[in-house]
């Protein structure tokens, strides 16, 4: 065999399986005796002659276990079939993405679709001009990866809204525009099972309709794999469940949809941290008349998904506004202000927001309040209201450094509200001012008692 010729298969390490590519194009695992036959059946001697120590069937084998031996065997998101080198590492690539091609037409359901879910909302919030800067960033991303294997990574797509109004419809339309190949992340994330080899054939990690988890400990875990997913491109660690663990580089983009009730956004990470921010596009979906509504299901994906070469070519004509253009990313990262708060609420320091409101700043000639962690945490102490049974509860034991956490927190939410500064010597003070829509009838309380 010359150094031009490709060899009938190559020699898996870890498998210890010669992979042989058959009639459907699929690379099949064959053990020696196997690999064997299948020579003999191509004229190699599987006997060797006289004098020989071994046939030309045996000689073959071992040419390919010396020179065309694999590290890893299996497809990879975003790259084509062949052998890829990672650091240092030989791998074969057996399947590769479905990729649609851009041709100029027309996509009025898709249209109908996007302007329905981020449009109609009656505020003037620019939601879908991020969601198509993702779409457009991640296609265009995709095609480049399979060019020339440059890895391109994008923020994590959240879609919040009411149950059936077309999330996981546009996550399926996702899904084809970007490979047609899906998996299902959430257990790994949140440290359900340690083993992810399954995620490393599919370009869109899709969570949707998962047994979710609301805990600290998963919260946290699942936003960590966020920012590696989403940030990286340095490769990720390929671990499956009795295999050695290999760095590849797929390329992947990571959707979430969950519903809009705080049981459920629950299980989002906190968005209030800078390391995860700038790594989400966090969106409010809203309910609209579905379109094709008396087609059946079947037929309603068919029209939508033929739309799709011309929707690529679409966003391939556009771009993205500069005020919109991200740093790092094609896209800005954003989050919808209504998800914000909802979510805000649900975190420590949005109990620390409602209490300050309504025991600190209720008087009606006080604007805001200064002074420091300790100050407040005494006020807030003595309350004899709810709110200060609540505050004991919190506090009691944390004390002032634990108060100035939360604080810290809130003024990087809130800057026009909260703020950090020096006082007399070396004492720093708070500073908390009023919201510019103050309402002090609208004070929350805690869950299930009457204002």
């Amino acid at each position: 065999m010359t150094e031009s010729q490709e060899p009938i298969a190559h020699y898996d390490n870890f498998k210890r399986a010669y992979l042989l590519k058959n009639a459907r194009g699929v690379y099949a695992p064959l053990g020696e005796a196997q690999f064997k036959r299948h020579l003999r059946g191509q004229g190699y001697k599987a006997k060797p002659d006289q004098h020989e120590l071994t046939s030309d069937a045996e000689e073959y084998m071992m040419e390919l276990i010396n020179e065309h031996d694999v590290d890893y065997s299996g497809a990879l998101a975003g790259r084509m079939c062949g052998i890829h080198e990672f650091d240092g590492h030989r791998v074969l690539i057996t399947s590769e993405p479905t990729l649609i091609n851009a041709v100029e037409g027309e996509w009025p359901l898709i249209h109908k679709i996007l302007s329905g879910l981020f449009e109609n909302s009656g505020d003037d919030i620019d939601q879908i001009t991020h969601v198509m800067g993702w779409l457009k960033w991640s296609y265009e991303s995709l095609i480049k990866s399979t060019k020339d294997g440059e890895n391109n990574p994008g923020q994590a797509l959240v879609l919040t809204g009411p149950s059936d109004i077309g999330k996981s419809f546009l996550q399926k339309i996702i899904t084809v525009m970007i490979g047609g190949r899906s998996a299902r992340p959430y257990q790994f994330m949140t440290e359900g099972t340690p083993f992810n080899s399954d995620l490393f054939g599919s370009e869109h990690l899709m969570i949707d309709d998962e047994q979710r988890s609301t805990d600290n400990k998963a919260r946290r875990s699942f936003g960590v794999k966020i920012k590696n997913f989403t940030a990286s491109a340095e490769g990720q660690r390929c671990h499956g469940k009795g295999a050695n663990p290999i760095m590849l580089k797929p390329f992947w983009r990571v959707t979430i949809s969950v519903n809009d009730d705080p049981e459920n956004l629950k299980m989002l990470p906190p968005l209030q941290e800078e390391s995860i921010k700038d790594k989400l596009i966090v969106t409010k979906c809203r309910a609209f008349p579905m379109v094709m509504a008396d087609a059946s299901r079947a037929e309603r994906e068919a029209a939508v998904l033929a739309e799709l070469p011309a929707f690529c070519h679409a966003l391939t004509e556009w771009e993205i506004p500069q005020t919109h253009k991200g740093s790092r990313w094609g896209i800005a990262p954003f989050c919808h202000p209504e998800v914000a708060e909802s979510m805000l609420g649900m975190e420590a320091e949005g109990r620390l927001l409602d209490m300050v409101d309504a025991v600190v700043l209720i008087g009606v000639d006080q604007y805001e309040w200064h002074g420091p962690a300790t100050e407040l945490l005494e006020k807030l102490l003595d309350d004899s209201s709810h709110y200060g049974s609540e505050a004991r509860k919190r506090y009691q034991w944390g004390g002032a450094s634990l108060i100035g956490r939360h604080l810290s927190r809130l003024e990087k939410q809130l800057p026009e509200r909260f703020h950090k500064r020096h006082a007399t010597g070396n004492i720093s003070e708070w500073v908390i001012r009023r919201p510019a829509d103050w309402e002090p009838d609208h004070v929350g309380t805690p869950e299930g008692e009457l204002k």
